[in-house]
């Protein structure tokens, strides 16, 4: 399970043939699941033929709800199955509906959007477990360098920008940082204009003469995206200009994750196709529910999309802020939502994973649409 990491089966293998007087202690009891879990969990191990020994799971625990398999044809007809199962199973509660002992597991983060939104639509709590999306770093550099695309834009961004897209290592980039820093405090001028200044060989410094070109490069780039903007009617070609500027260590995970067949693939949720497509759905939802291009007379002065970029990036920040803030009292009876990895120590009475097929989790599975489990305690 941490192939994407670097770990190798074949240490365990090794280590036996090396050290042949070693004492083998196997942990087979499982005090967490119960009976019919357990069974299901190693009868698939079975089918792992390339496993040494094959684990013999016991538990004391009772037989418990046996494993619901559902397959579905649509994504959404997904979300309505899950969405049915979790009212049938908290109205039928006697302690009332307590969403904070259901959990919707997926394998790429991407999945969890159109449950997010049918949620929000059928008003049932929720909360993302793991790293909020807005709080990864590679949006994070893609709003940084958006925002320096509008008028009046502050110094954060550019800093947060030109870290992203300078070349080097993390010590060069912060000296490069911490030297613009340095003539702006000085001049009392913009970050932007002292970076201007001296990647323009305007102000000497310690700089070599390949840091200065690179420097220029970056915000030649960056004033190119923002003519862009000023001509550009739609936020979403913007967007992607913008990831598409993303160094590679920001857009694929650096290890590769390892399939049954030894074939080398991405780490999807660090996939900037799948990163790009979580922020096109929320600029598609923000255009068609929360603005109007009719707006204010002010508007239509500015060129391009720089008001409905604008726009949007405010839009993100509040509702990123109010989300941040009613996350704690919020999560105490809400479902979670999160990845099959970030799950891993967690408990929870009710379980469904899903989208469970071959082209998502590279495993010899049946070669259905969408298929969901449903585990419960």
């Amino acid at each position: 399970i941490f192939s994407f990491n670097g770990a190798d089966v074949s240490g365990f293998d090794s280590f036996r043939r090396d050290f042949p007087n070693h004492k083998e202690i196997r942990l087979n009891k499982n005090y967490r699941s119960t009976r019919a879990i357990v069974e299901a969990a190693t009868a698939l191990i079975h089918n792992n033929t390339k496993r040494c020994n094959h684990k013999l799971a016991e538990t004391d625990n009772p037989s418990g709800s046996k494993i619901t398999v559902k397959e579905c044809h649509s994504e959404d007809s997904q979300c309505a199955f899950v969405i049915d199962k979790i009212i049938e199973t908290t109205s039928s509660s006697a302690e009332g509906r307590d969403f904070g002992k259901i959990a919707v597991l997926y394998r790429r983060q991407i999945t969890g959007k159109a449950f997010q939104v049918s949620f929000r639509n059928r008003k049932i709590p929720f909360n993302v477990h793991g790293v909020a999306f807005y709080r990864k770093k590679a949006i994070k550099a893609i709003m940084a360098i958006l925002r320096t695309t509008l008028p009046g834009c502050d110094d954060g961004p550019w800093r947060q920008a030109l870290k992203t897209l300078l070349p080097g290592d993390k010590e060069e980039k912060k000296k490069i940082i911490d030297h613009v820093e340095k003539i702006s405090l000085a001049r009392k001028c913009s970050f932007i204009s002292a970076a201007t200044d001296i990647f323009s060989a305007k102000v000497s410094g310690t700089f070599k003469r390949t840091q200065i070109t690179q420097g220029r490069k970056v915000l030649s780039t960056l004033y190119s995206l923002s003519k862009f903007v000023e001509r550009e009617q739609s936020v979403s070609a913007v967007i992607s200009s913008a990831g598409n500027m993303l160094p590679q260590q920001y857009l694929l995970e650096k290890r590769a994750v390892i399939d049954n067949d030894g074939g080398k693939l991405l780490n999807e949720d660090n996939d900037i196709r799948s990163v790009l497509q979580f922020l096109m759905d929320d600029v598609s939802d923000f255009l068609s529910t929360h603005f109007s291009s009719s707006g204010d007379a002010n508007q239509t002065e500015e060129k391009g999309c720089t008001a409905t970029l604008k726009a949007f990036i405010d839009y993100i920040s509040l509702r990123e802020t109010e989300n941040f803030r009613s996350r704690k009292e919020e999560n105490k009876n809400s479902i979670t939502l999160t990845t099959i990895h970030q799950s891993k120590g967690l408990e929870w009475d009710v379980v469904f994973i899903v989208q469970v097929f071959s082209a998502i989790f590279r495993k010899r599975l049946h070669k259905t649409t969408n298929t969901s489990f449903m585990a419960c305690k």
